[in-house]
């Protein structure tokens, strides 16, 4: 019972650290253009990172306005100009910094910075180095996308990798299919929302309803049955409405896209702790894996696509989400089999855990329905 205890207590730990950290993720994204010796483009940084690296809210009365923004630009052009350095031929190319903007992205209010880069020759290869803000925050990551000749490199700058080469002569469509594909797990991981909807649905997965109480299945076949169909009807959802997003044919806005899916999670949440849908609960998964589809749509098109590749990205987008919750399902799944054989986990972990994700997806809630700041770490 003691150890039983601990696991609980560790269980319970993880998780709230885990949602603790929930819209924490920080990431910047920067969109090239090459033509001849010269690159355009312009690089997208989040306000908060701003304020964290340059301190914007220059009176200190946490509420930004325009004019201190402004009044950082020459020092958010020096910031520009320090940690994104684009060398050919280990000479360093000349960046110049226009007037900044501010522009709403699906992740968050974002300085937008257009930039011209003038390299000394016909641009064929060069290095990019990128070090922004990762002296403060080791997980910070950078989407960068390169387009040359109607053909488009991209990577992820990470604390671990701040060089990429840019070579021309290895532009392909197999390698945007690629960076595509990276790109969909990338965000399904740092979708916290999305992770903690499937952990909602997963957490009594190897469980079975009798009598309104959740009683050990003791049948591993038939929890991969039930997981799968879960799986199946969120892939089948999101994938639907991702594709109708993204070519434009059908629309909401984020705040109620967002505002939903926060909705989702804390109904999911909530279904484990007082059951109400628990036969079909594939069918709950599929009305609300729409939603999630329209989601991970938004975060696609700030990534951008390349015209004339849209179908080729989006196709790999979704194979990468489907990867990455296939992986997170690996993971968390074996562990709850497990666990889900004992009583504690029925009667305490089951429904601690999922009070927990119920209230911080109801901070999200009300801060999205709202558009305000309840808690920052949230």
């Amino acid at each position: 019972m003691l150890n039983m205890v601990r696991i609980t207590v560790i269980v319970s730990a993880l998780l709230v650290s885990f949602t603790g950290f929930a819209h924490q993720t920080s990431h910047s994204q920067i969109k090239f253009q090459v033509e001849g010796n010269t690159i355009s483009g312009q690089w997208h940084i989040g306000v908060d990172d701003l304020e964290r690296s340059a301190g914007l809210d220059v009176n200190g009365d946490a509420d930004l306005t325009w004019g201190e923004l402004l009044h950082k630009q020459a020092l958010i052009d020096s910031l520009a100009k320090t940690h994104l350095r684009i060398f050919q031929n280990q000479s360093m190319c000349n960046l110049v910094a226009a007037n900044i903007m501010l522009d709403n992205l699906s992740s968050g209010l974002y300085v937008y910075l257009p930039v011209k880069i003038t390299c000394p020759q016909v641009i064929k290869k060069i290095t990019i180095d990128y070090d922004f803000l990762f002296s403060f925050d080791a997980q910070h990551k950078a989407i960068l996308s390169i387009e040359s000749n109607a053909e488009t490199q991209s990577t992820v700058f990470n604390y671990d990798n701040r060089h990429f080469i840019f070579d021309s002569a290895k532009a392909s469509q197999f390698q945007t299919f690629l960076d595509f594909i990276w790109q969909g797990m990338w965000h399904i991981w740092i979708g916290v929302d999305h992770i903690l909807f499937l952990l909602s649905l997963l957490l009594p997965a190897a469980l079975i309803l009798r009598g309104g109480r959740w009683q050990e299945k003791q049948n591993l076949n038939q929890t991969l049955i039930n997981t799968t169909k879960i799986i199946t009807a969120f892939t089948v959802a999101h994938s639907i409405t991702l594709a109708l997003s993204v070519f434009d044919l059908i629309f909401l806005s984020s705040r109620i896209v967002e505002s939903i899916i926060a909705a989702s999670v804390i109904i999911a949440a909530l279904n484990n702790i007082r059951p109400v849908v628990h036969r079909r609960l594939w069918l709950l998964t599929f009305v609300f894996g729409l939603i999630h589809g329209m989601g991970f749509a938004s975060v696609l098109n700030d990534v951008g696509l390349t015209p004339g590749l849209e179908l080729l990205a989006l196709s790999a987008f979704n194979i990468g989400v489907e990867i990455g919750q296939l992986v997170i399902v690996a993971i968390v799944l074996p562990l709850i089999y497990v666990l889900s054989l004992r009583v504690i986990y029925r009667n305490i972990i089951l429904q601690f855990s999922s009070f927990v994700i119920a209230a911080v997806a109801l901070v999200w809630f009300i801060e999205r329905v709202a558009e305000i700041d309840i808690v920052s770490w949230v």
